[in-house]
């Protein structure tokens, strides 16, 4: 265990340990954060009083052109026809990363366009039929979270998960029964959950996200200190880097190991309880961290969606199992805007002096 390190400024004193910050007044705490991706580095610069002041007032805002959105025409035939006559439903919604909230917001926006009758799961909340959000939930590295989530499914009449990728998950695959109708957003998962006879229905479709319609940019938002604070980090970090810039995970689900200029979907994380305001906030924040850039090098999925949305051009590298190529290839088989690589080139460097590097000359020679 880490020990936690302590500063003092006055009165104030700031604890700080590898995965959050603390900050007392006379040993009462005022604010308490946690953070991701290791910024205990920027807080430790920036965070203190006379920022903190400052940090209070300055305006900073979520700074995106929207006129970069690009809507995605995604035929929602099969979604319909399962979900436009099932009464009322309680809605599950797949806790995670910013990616995540992006499927969250776009599935909002697809009920309330289609005017679906649903609550939002609070905990104990089981409507007779139950629809669970779409992601990358069901695979084995993630087996001790779904597990215990399958015996409140097991409450419901019927079950419709949406857009999602299976993987190793027999467990819930022995668990499945008619009551079930389930959306694979690949065919890989498609084939998978067929090849294994199951009483389930299961039909191919879209990532939720390719859903995300301009109107998000309509929301209006009361943004917190906290979130302040966080655009303000992220801002930060985004600031230092090129017109080109990487975008790659760092966790088990990555492919190899590779350099990454940050892991962006993991700057903000939703918790078990469901808060609308915050996967809007969270998936405009998304949406703006993108639009700094020209190309994006990423092997995240919803990194990678929210590129093709924001309209810029796509370095792909596919994941541990095979998600990231597989839907892309599913739901935008012919689009221009995107390379799918193998590998990062060779001795990728920055070139301080023109501001190049070699992504730049491959990207060049690809799209140009």
């Amino acid at each position: 265990m880490k020990k936690k390190k302590s500063i003092c400024f006055g009165n104030i004193k700031y604890f700080l340990s590898h995965d959050k910050i603390r900050v007392s007044f006379f040993n009462i705490p005022i604010v308490k954060i946690k953070f991701y991706n290791n910024y205990s580095v920027f807080f430790l610069f920036y965070f203190f009083p006379i920022w903190l002041m400052k940090l209070q007032y300055k305006k900073i805002d979520i700074k995106l052109d929207t006129k970069n959105f690009n809507n995605i025409n995604i035929d929602d035939t099969n979604l319909i026809n399962e979900l436009s006559d099932i009464g009322e439903f309680t809605y599950i919604p797949n806790p995670g990363n910013m990616g995540d909230m992006l499927i969250a917001a776009a599935t909002l926006q697809f009920f309330k366009k289609h005017n679906l009758k649903f609550n939002i799961y609070n905990g104990t909340n089981i409507a007779k039929t139950v629809v669970y959000g779409g992601g990358g939930a069901w695979i084995g590295n993630y087996k001790n979270y779904w597990q215990p989530l399958l015996e409140k499914l097991s409450k419901a009449e019927k079950i419709i998960i949406l857009p999602s990728s299976f993987n190793d998950c027999q467990h819930f695959i022995d668990s499945i029964d008619n009551r079930y109708t389930i959306f694979c957003r690949e065919k890989k998962s498609y084939n998978y959950l067929l090849s294994r006879n199951t009483t389930a229905k299961i039909i191919l479709d879209y990532d939720m996200a390719f859903r995300l319609n301009e109107s998000i940019f309509d929301s209006e938002l009361n943004i917190s200190f906290k979130e302040k604070l966080f655009l303000y980090v992220i801002y930060k970090k985004l600031k230092a880097l090129r017109s080109t810039v990487k975008f790659i995970r760092q966790d088990k689900e990555a492919k190899k190991t590779q350099d990454t200029d940050l892991d962006l979907s993991l700057c903000l994380v939703s918790n078990s309880i469901f808060c609308e305001d915050f996967v809007i906030f969270a998936t405009l924040t998304l949406l703006s961290a993108i639009d700094k850039f020209d190309t994006i090098i990423t092997d995240r999925l919803h990194v990678g969606i929210s590129s093709i949305l924001m309209s810029k051009k796509l370095f792909l590298l596919d994941n541990s199992y095979g998600k990231v190529f597989e839907v892309f290839n599913h739901t935008l088989p012919n689009d221009c805007n995107i390379c799918f690589i193998e590998n990062l080139p060779d001795n990728f460097e920055k070139n301080t002096k023109n501001g190049t590097n070699n992504i730049d000359i491959l990207m060049h020679n690809i799209f140009c």
